[in-house]
């Protein structure tokens, strides 16, 4: 197909920028952070140890997990983490503008590539979940580990609805939303390329307007970051200065400082307006989420770079689309299992606690070890599954066309 331009080429700015390299160490950072902020999600979909897993999941009132348990896991789970989500909607903007030509050929082939490495893992995952709840369902287990209402939309043959719009493993909204993002991508690049960073704005302002108001795949927070992310790789390709780009070494002062004040940020809120339904509390919960982002890109280099070569991040960075997919249903399972284990209805604070910090790790080290199995045993298929992403040299080499 040829480049035909989106527009005008004399109001096209910038028309021809090189692409921005990804060199060694900034493909290292990016897998790590990647391989984190997906860790940083199993944490945060942990959380919400209430009265729905201590009798059964959405039955009736019951009495709610201990307090000092439920403030534990708002730290965690609803503080600490929360800035993974908007962090990888950046990546995915950023590596999807960091070599982009605005023409019509360049934007069709970015959408088949992400057709199969995006929507062929999200069509597959959301079969599977399916077909997993299905499983449950004839097996004669103890109590019930999913909605009922999952099950009753199976059920009535609802399998479309759940397959394609409210998919089962509830995850997956993120590639939902991701496919929206890349649909639009025309838009958001116009946009970020005439006005720059001012040109967030109006998704800014859907964002607040719509924080409880969305669906899967219109999701104004992954639009916000995706567009960030492309405003920063079509300022890095004009060459210029980027703030929190990590990039520039007068930022070394910031990298130390900010990750120490995103944590004490989030102890002071979640200490005193945690339970505020105020407006402006809201406004600066999301505030916090967003320092958080800057304290982990920027504070990467000074607090974890280190152990970016460690055995174990070496290990899990191929299988961290995987893990990421597959968190659920293992992680309901495991909140069931541990909760059930250390005294169901009855579970104190330490119960609740021990298997807050249980569930993700048992996740964690059963959707890697299954991905690690079936990235080894047969590879073609985890490369479906994960759109390419993590398959080893030699297969990928013997799938290459020829």
């Amino acid at each position: 197909m040829p480049d035909t331009p989106l527009v005008d080429e004399q109001l096209a700015s910038p028309r021809h920028l090189p692409a921005f390299p990804v060199g060694p160490r900034l493909s290292v950072k990016l897998t790590a952070v990647t391989l984190l902020a997906i860790c940083a999600v199993i944490v945060l979909h942990s959380g919400n140890l209430n009265s729905r897993f201590l009798t059964g999941h959405f039955r009736g009132k019951a009495p709610e997990a201990p307090a000092v348990a439920v403030a534990v896991e708002w730290f965690f789970s609803n503080a600490l983490v929360r800035w993974a989500v908007p962090l990888l909607f950046a990546l995915s903007g950023f590596l999807f503008a960091r070599d982009l030509v605005p023409s019509v050929g360049s934007f069709a082939r970015k959408y088949r590539s992400r057709a199969r490495t995006v929507l062929v893992p999200f069509l597959l995952w959301s079969a599977m979940g399916i077909a997993l709840l299905a499983l449950e369902g004839s097996l004669p287990l103890p109590g019930r580990l999913t909605d009922p209402a999952v099950a009753r939309s199976l059920a009535h043959l609802d399998l479309l609805e759940r397959w394609l719009r409210h998919p089962v493993t509830y995850p997956l909204w993120f590639l939902q939303a991701l496919l929206l993002c890349i649909l639009v991508s025309p838009a958001l690049y116009v946009l970020v390329d005439r006005l720059g960073y001012v040109g967030l704005a109006p998704l800014v302002a859907l964002w607040g307007l719509t924080r409880d108001g969305h669906g899967n795949y219109f999701d104004p927070l992954a639009l916000t970051f995706f567009a960030l992310g492309m405003a920063v790789a079509l300022r890095l390709r004009a060459g210029r200065w980027v703030p929190f780009a990590g990039a520039d070494d007068g930022e070394g002062r910031l990298a130390t400082v900010l990750p120490p004040l995103f944590m004490v940020a989030c102890v002071v809120y979640g200490a005193t307006l945690r339970e505020s339904g105020a407006w402006w509390a809201a406004v600066l919960y999301e505030g916090i989420m967003c320092l958080g982002v800057a304290a982990v890109w920027l504070g990467y280099d000074v607090y974890l770079r280190r152990w970016e070569s460690s055995r174990a991040v070496t290990a899990l960075a191929p299988l961290a689309f995987f893990i990421f997919c597959a968190q659920e249903p293992a992680l309901h399972w495991y909140k069931r299992f541990f909760l059930v284990l250390t005294g169901g209805s009855r579970a104190g604070t330490g119960a609740v606690l021990v298997s807050y910090v249980l569930t993700p790790l048992a996740t964690l080290a059963t959707v890697a070890l299954a991905g690690a199995a079936l990235r080894a045993l047969i590879p073609p298929v985890y490369g479906l599954l994960t759109g390419g992403r993590g398959v080893p040299r030699s297969a990928a080499a013997r799938s290459a066309p020829r």
